[in-house]
């Protein structure tokens, strides 16, 4: 699984056909995600015209259109947090990270309690390897019992973890950001790999269960499951899932897989 960063949040990266895209890809809906846009906290309808149009600027990819707007509603209200930490979305893609992290600051002495602005450097942390910083903001973030996605910050806990080697930690915050929330499909995706490749086969079902539960026409997410009820020693219900892969499929690789797999259960 590789690391991945995209609008704040680190992200594991693989391909889920049936999955909306934005919805693993980008499991924070920040400023242009799938979760919407926030409001800016501004009494000046001017700065939030700017905000709105930067906003639309970085939903189409054009940052130094969104980086002129965002800029210029900062000038006009530089005591809103949302749109320093919109600002540092908009650098830290462009791979300015000294600034993002500038931005992200100044969205925190503004509100200390910014959950969100220390979730997102957080991430900026790990892509850079400070990993122990890192892991200091992700705690920061979790502080505020008012955080309304902490699942995120456990999530990219994991991740950070998992770049460190340190694995059991990381599988454990995987398997908290699915108990927080357990519609949370990035946590069930990142547990069930990560179980799988230290062979704790039992715990990659348990995973896999969850994720298909929430997206149950994945496909590859069902060859997911049959394959560690494969290595589980699940035979029939590997067999059962097997079988629903080649119906779904028909003639496609996840078919091709599941017949060969099928081939040495039913010897």
């Amino acid at each position: 699984m590789k690391i991945f960063r995209k609008g704040g949040t680190i992200v594991a990266v693989r391909s889920l056909r049936g999955l909306s895209g934005c919805g693993l890809l980008l499991v924070l809906g920040l400023v242009a995600g799938c979760a919407g846009a926030p409001v800016a906290e501004d009494n000046s309808p001017m700065a939030e015209a700017h905000y709105k149009i930067g906003v639309a600027g970085l939903n189409r990819n054009d940052l130094q259109k969104a980086l002129v707007e965002f800029q210029k509603a900062i000038n006009l209200n530089p005591g809103d947090k949302k749109l320093h930490f919109a600002i540092a979305q908009v650098y830290d893609r462009q791979e300015r990270s000294g600034e993002a992290v500038r931005e992200l600051g100044e969205a925190i002495r503004i509100d200390s309690t910014y959950s969100e602005a220390y979730n997102y450097l957080g991430t900026i942390h790990t892509k850079e390897h400070r990993y122990d910083e890192a892991l200091r903001v992700f705690g920061k973030a979790l502080e505020n019992p008012l955080y309304a996605t902490p699942q995120m910050t456990h999530y990219n806990m994991g991740l950070t973890y998992q770049a460190m080697g340190r694995e059991d930690e990381a599988l454990k915050k995987f398997q908290q950001s699915t108990r927080i929330d357990p519609s949370f499909m990035p946590g069930y995706l990142a547990w069930g790999q990560l179980a799988g490749r230290m062979g704790r086969y039992k715990e990659a079902v348990d995973a896999w269960r969850g994720a298909i539960s929430l997206a149950p026409e994945a496909l590859d997410v069902r060859m997911e499951l049959a394959t560690a009820l494969y290595n589980d020693h699940q035979d029939a219900l590997a067999i059962q899932e097997f079988r629903r892969v080649v119906r779904e499929d028909k003639d496609g690789l996840w078919a091709d897989s599941a017949r060969r797999y099928l081939e040495v259960l039913q010897k």
